[in-house]
């Protein structure tokens, strides 16, 4: 005979865990007295908390799974529910935050009920996560030879020459400061909420116009969007609500005098407002299907992009739901509708996964519809992950401008490859300047070499990005409009394409077309979803006279009725050959899932000393993909239309010999990069050692206060490796240089 099924469940009492076995035939009363037994609370006293919900008297409401974790909180000797001021302790750092959890904010109710809609109309000051830390070192307290440890945080010096960078476009670096909270907060809020009847809002990332734009006073202006223009314009005192289908009011540019976009005006975030006050901004009804965080499983089609200028993000989310439990992997615990509005998820912040803590307040338009990402299918899963990289950044406008490769390293934590399909006119001219800037500042240019169609023929690409569809690597491609031989950016435009614009790549395949001969196709999909106004108008779009019935069954595009599986105004094919001319380039994660993985923070090389290296002693021989990702900074320049203040970097991989002597095994040469990586075979029983280089803070003595960078090593191997980070030498990165530099055939 088998066994019962015995359920068991773990049980969280202060800082203790207790493995408890349920059995729900009995009411919850037995199963209090067992808790009773256990942590000596008796059970009038008691409140259980099931995925924030509170055992009542029956089981009815609670979803309990097999391995869930249970929360014990003591109701007794709490007057009116537990203190607005939590303070929690963390064990990883001295430090110790305080984290508030405001009542409901002072602002005009836009909806009746019981709700948290509130009207966006005053920037002032909210509460906020304070954040008691030590003092940072000084470059004085550092030793000459060897950076500070990679725990310690450096300071950003002051530059005299401020104004001067600002007309300049550039910007001082400043170093991200986390305010992460981890579960145990999620826990301490969550019954917060419970006793005080309330729903959760965020005080470091209040519903107010600071958390929109850089500047509050943009909640009032449109920007013209004619490219030589781009002036900013102040909106009319009151403007009126815009319904779909009624014509909106005539603004012109004070300057261009042209017409200001729809975008601009009906899609403008006015108010925000919970989930049970949205909009369906497809039936444009209230109320309906329940929202669930995801339901069933994440899907492409799931993504539409709103009025946020962030096609780099929602075309990596895109692509990133072809793999569903990557994104589980961001949700953390929060996968599940939170009747209190609180969500932990986490991203990978240049290198580093980091805890975000967000509610369910959402920016809003007039029509009380979402007026940034939407999501298919009532899911709260794509504006949450939306509103937690804007909070990383600082709000959303952080989030406009950006490229595919940094977006996939966000949301999935991998190494990322990027390759130039097409050396377009306006890479040429950055590189040019950037390299001019550095010879005018007396600092060492990066070898920045000429990636993709230099070194590559269209036929060696293609079995390049065919590898790595089959390999399970996600990607994106860039369309700039600068890359066809003789159409301009408008015509590019006529042709269906949005430029500058990222799409996903959902699948990649070699074919025949009805002629039997070969052809090379990719199908993308362009983030806006069913909201695309326009789709491509070449060979093997969806008009084209390419196709047949049964291509289409093929490549799934219908089903046997000849029904379409995809909005094909927003999912359509595209040849290489033409995907070479319309495209700059081609971004990719690789991932590497059932691989071993490895993170560890270091120093870059600079003026303070030689930074940080990596030994690596395998034990069997493996694949290794290894990776550094340079710090960036607080928020995202590119947003901010300033230059980037990332630095120079690389790195090399030498073999240590029996002779004491090095070999190069493979190298990435220095460029102003968010990531250098390198991907190698390992022997076992040899020990190799991952050098970075970074020459542009070495070229700055440490004593006028340029801070030194910080990076993440990430090591991904097909098999355990032990990895151990050490203080590098002078004599090593020397090394390091010349045998590089002997590798490539340069000076």
């Amino acid at each position: 005979f088998f066994e019962p099924f015995q359920m068991q469940i773990k049980l969280k009492w202060k800082k203790e865990k207790y493995d408890v076995e349920l059995d729900l035939d009995e009411d919850p009363e037995a199963f209090k007295v067992q808790v009773f037994s256990l942590t000596g609370l008796p059970p009038d006293q008691q409140k259980l908390i099931f995925k924030g919900k509170t055992l009542k008297d029956t089981w009815s409401g609670i979803d309990v799974k097999h391995g869930m974790v249970v929360m014990l909180v003591e109701t007794h000797g709490v007057e009116g529910g537990l203190p607005a001021i939590i303070n929690v302790d963390t064990e990883e750092e001295d430090v110790q935050a305080t984290v508030v959890v405001p009542p409901e904010p002072e602002a005009k109710k836009c909806k009746t009920g019981d709700t948290n809609g509130t009207k966006i109309e005053d920037p002032g000051e909210a509460s906020k996560v304070e954040a008691v830390q030590p003092s940072p070192p000084t470059a004085q307290d550092q030793p000459t030879a060897t950076p500070a440890p990679a725990e310690a945080n450096p300071p950003t010096p002051t530059n005299p020459n401020a104004d001067t960078k600002e007309e300049q476009g550039m910007v001082d670096f400043e170093r991200f400061e986390s305010e992460e909270q981890n579960e145990e907060d999620m826990d301490r809020i969550l019954c917060f909420c419970i006793e005080s009847g309330s729903s959760f809002v965020d005080p470091s990332f209040p519903p107010l116009h600071k958390s929109l734009y850089y500047n509050v006073a943009d909640a009032n202006t449109w920007k013209c969007m004619i490219p030589t223009c781009g002036h900013t314009n102040t909106l009319p005192a009151n403007m009126p609500v815009i319904y779909p289908g009624t014509p909106p009011p005539k603004l012109h540019c004070s300057s261009c005098q042209s017409e200001a976009p729809l975008v601009a005006l009906q899609a403008r975030a006015t108010q925000w407002l919970r989930p049970s006050e949205i909009r369906d901004d497809v039936t444009l009804q209230f109320g309906g299907t329940p929202w669930k965080v995801i339901r069933g499983e994440a899907r492409p089609d799931d993504i539409r992009q709103g009025a946020l200028g962030n096609c780099w993000f929602m075309g990596a989310m895109s692509v990133l739901a072809l793999r569903p439990h990557l994104v589980t992997k961001l949700l953390l615990n929060s996968t599940e509708f939170n009747e209190y509005g609180a969500y932990q998820l986490q991203l990978c912040h240049y290198g580093r996964w980091r805890k975000v803590l967000v509610d369910d307040v959402f920016p809003c338009t007039d029509l009380s519809m979402l007026a940034y990402t939407k999501s298919a299918r009532r899911q709260l899963w794509v504006p949450l992950v939306e509103k937690a990289a804007a909070k990383l950044f600082k709000c959303y406008e952080a989030l406009t401008g950006g490229t595919f490769g940094e977006a996939l390293h966000l949301l999935t934590g991998y190494p990322t490859t990027q390759l130039f399909l097409f050396a377009d006119r306006k890479r040429k001219e950055d590189t040019e300047v950037r390299r001019k800037e550095h010879l005018a500042r007396g600092t060492l240019p990066p070898m920045e070499e000429e990636q993709g169609h230099d070194d590559l023929s269209p036929d060696s690409m293609w079995a390049r990005v065919l590898s790595y569809h089959q390999a399970g690597y996600i990607m994106g491609l860039g369309c700039t409009g600068t890359t066809h031989p003789t159409m301009s950016i408008l015509e590019v435009k006529e042709m269906g394409l949005g430029a500058p614009h990222a799409y996903s790549v959902m699948d990649v395949r070699e074919t025949t077309d009805k002629d039997g001969l070969p052809v090379r196709l990719i199908q993308l999909r362009n983030p806006w979803g069913e909201a695309s106004p326009k789709t491509w108008k070449g060979d093997w779009g969806k008009d084209s006279s390419k196709w047949t019935f049964k291509k289409r069954l093929e490549l799934g595009m219908v089903n046997a009725s000849n029904v379409s599986m995809h909005d094909e105004n927003s999912t359509f094919w595209m040849s290489w050959e033409d995907i070479l001319l319309f495209f700059a380039s081609l971004e990719v994660a690789r991932i590497h899932e059932d691989w071993h993985e490895t993170r560890l923070p270091g120093w870059l090389p600079s003026g303070v000393g030689p930074g940080d290296c990596f030994e690596l002693c395998p034990t069997s021989n493996c694949q290794a993909d290894l990776c550094l990702v340079q710090e960036g900074h607080k928020t995202r320049e590119h947003a901010l239309g300033a230059r980037s203040t990332m630095v120079d970097v690389g790195l090399v991989v030498l073999r240590s010999e029996p002779n004491g002597q090095y070999t190069l095994v493979d190298h990435r040469p220095r460029n102003v990069d968010q990531q250098a990586s390198v991907e190698v075979m390992l022997d076992a029983g040899r020990r190799y050692i991952v050098v970075p280089l970074s020459f542009t803070l070495c070229n700055t003595p440490a004593t006028i206060g340029v801070a030194p960078r910080q990076f993440m090593y990430l090591g991904f191997t097909s098999v355990p490796v032990t990895t151990t980070k050490r203080s590098m030498d002078y004599e090593l990165l020397a090394h390091a240089v010349s045998l590089a530099c002997m590798g490539s055939g340069k000076k």
